[in-house]
């Protein structure tokens, strides 16, 4: 898969680079993204998508602020199912939620 240059039969970090670009396979939804976003531009660029957000900023109340979109896709599973990466992640729906709240949920289900 990856060609060797005449450097020894050595691989240089720049054809690596190249190649493996290459050989990833294209998934649809499926961006990476390298420029930190505040959440409303999030929601705007990423309507009704599951994003993977890494370097994450969360404001006083703890709600996230800002991050590097890392995966998104109108598919929840796109996201998950991928390589995990190994560093803080927070995942979010730019969409509205359908979930009305636990008392309704408990009401609905005859639990209450």
């Amino acid at each position: 898969m990856y060609q060797q240059t005449e450097n020894k039969g050595q691989i240089t970090r720049f054809t690596y680079l190249k190649q493996l670009k290459q050989a990833m396979p294209k998934v649809r939804g499926y961006l990476i993204m390298a420029k930190k976003m505040t959440w409303t531009d999030m929601k705007t660029k990423f309507p009704d998508e599951w994003l993977l957000i890494t370097d994450f900023d969360l404001d006083k109340s703890g709600h996230l602020a800002a991050g590097v979109v890392e995966r998104h896709s109108r598919k929840k599973d796109e996201v998950y199912q991928l390589p995990a990466l190994n560093k803080p992640t927070a995942f979010r729906y730019t969409g509205e939620s359908t979930f009305s709240g636990l008392r309704v949920h408990a009401i609905k289900h005859n639990i209450l």
